[in-house]
């Protein structure tokens, strides 16, 4: 799915979300205020999924790219997304975890990634089709192997200790960015509180004659 595709469902889910929320708050406002102010409040109910719930999404978003692009790390929303493992070299998804590759200074190294290892200098993987690979990153040699053992033995490796791909693009991820992902959201909460605050104050003071 395309990025436009996917930010429009999530601006969607958070309609639905936010309808949810408005209306709860609206009948709990309705019927558990005083009748003075009652009007401000139940109006503040309605609107305050919408705008608390939406500003986070947009801030969050916003912020999330801005590091994206920064840190070389794809937030994973989109057709594509992938991460940097070390110089040019990185693993990329397309749409589905089954369709993932490898790649070097843009150079496809190899294609259905399923496993992955990372060590100091080398790449160990498999792919789905139970073909094992290594890759220098240093001298840039790329090596594939029919099985397991031809693959320790050609490495001087004890064993291997393979994750899914998924995982360490997951892992890789928040390993380069994580914290910073942390802090958009942090901060995105705290713009949307201080939003919604100021919402409240405008509201309870030109909608006072209403009352």
């Amino acid at each position: 799915m395309g990025i436009v595709f996917v930010i429009f469902i999530h601006l969607v889910a958070i309609f639905l979300i936010s309808t949810f929320f408005a209306l709860v708050s609206i009948i709990l406002t309705r019927v558990l205020s005083k009748v003075e102010n009652r009007k401000r409040k139940m109006f503040f109910a309605g609107i305050a999924p919408y705008v608390g719930l939406y500003s986070f999404y947009i801030f969050g978003l916003f912020g999330a790219i801005l590091v994206s692009e920064i840190k070389n790390v794809d937030i994973g929303i989109g057709d594509c997304w992938y991460v940097p493992i070390k110089g040019n070299c990185k693993l990329t998804f397309i749409d589905l975890e089954e369709q993932s590759y490898l790649d070097d200074d843009n150079k496809p190294l190899i294609e259905s990634v399923a496993y992955i290892q990372l060590t100091e200098d080398k790449l160990f993987g498999k792919t789905y089709d139970s073909l094992y690979f290594s890759y220098n990153m240093t001298t840039k040699d790329f090596q594939k192997y029919k099985s397991e053992l031809e693959l320790l033995k050609d490495n001087d490796s004890p064993k291997l200790n393979l994750k899914k791909a998924m995982d360490f693009y997951i892992e890789r991820r928040n390993e380069i960015a994580g914290i910073y992902f942390t802090i958009v959201g942090v901060i995105s909460a705290l713009t949307s509180i201080i939003i919604l605050w100021i919402l409240r104050k405008l509201i309870f003071k030109t909608t006072e004659r209403y009352d």
